[in-house]
């Protein structure tokens, strides 16, 4: 079972039968309507939100983009300095995908 048919059976379970008019000679329940449309828009945004291979290019520019901008060209070697390091190539990511989007 995948995780969007697990998650919409939390969120619509079974002992709802509220029904609506019949679609080609069928009832339908509610339930299996906000179900189906449910998963379809789960689905729907998982791959919205897959990354491609372009967008795996874009995150390689960016690390040299912030190693250059910002490290001077060496990686850093603390811990804390390489989660900074990797949240401003996150954000300038996000930003990325935000104007791509527009």
């Amino acid at each position: 079972m995948s995780k969007a048919e697990d998650l919409v059976k939390e969120l619509y379970p079974d002992w709802e039968t509220s029904s609506v008019p019949a679609v080609d000679g069928l009832e339908c329940s509610m339930v299996r309507i906000q179900r189906v449309a449910y998963i379809k828009g789960y689905n729907q945004a998982e791959k919205d939100l897959e990354l491609g291979w372009g967008d795996m290019e874009k995150v390689f520019d960016l690390c040299y983009e912030v190693l250059r901008d910002v490290y001077l060209m060496k990686f850093p070697d603390d811990k804390e300095e390489q989660k900074e390091f990797y949240q401003e190539v996150l954000e300038r990511f996000k930003d990325f995908k935000e104007r791509k989007e527009k």
